[in-house]
């Protein structure tokens, strides 16, 4: 009833049975907030953030190189917060 929602949960263990996530439009994401604490559900962490509509997936070599690249330095700036991109990036072997 808070709005237009996704509810995705993976069994845990025993002290979190159940550990999933919700994802709503952000105009949403307050009011589903604040149904998920009145209905007592206990939360990690609740956060705005940046997911893709679509993925890219890279073929080229030279281009996963270079892309690895680009995310190794950004991840090395002190000055860089967050990182957003839509490369479905390959599970590392």
């Amino acid at each position: 009833k808070a709005g237009k929602t996704e509810l995705i949960c993976l069994h845990g263990g025993l002290r979190f049975p159940y550990i999933g996530y919700v994802t709503s439009c952000v105009d949403t994401f307050s009011a589903v907030r604040e149904a998920l604490e009145a209905a007592g559900v206990a939360m990690l962490e609740a956060e705005v953030t940046m997911l893709p509509q679509t993925y890219v997936t890279l073929t080229d070599d030279n281009d996963i190189k270079m892309m690895r690249r680009t995310l190794d330095l950004l991840d090395e700036d002190d000055d860089v917060q967050n990182v957003y991109h839509n490369w479905d990036m390959p599970e590392e072997e």
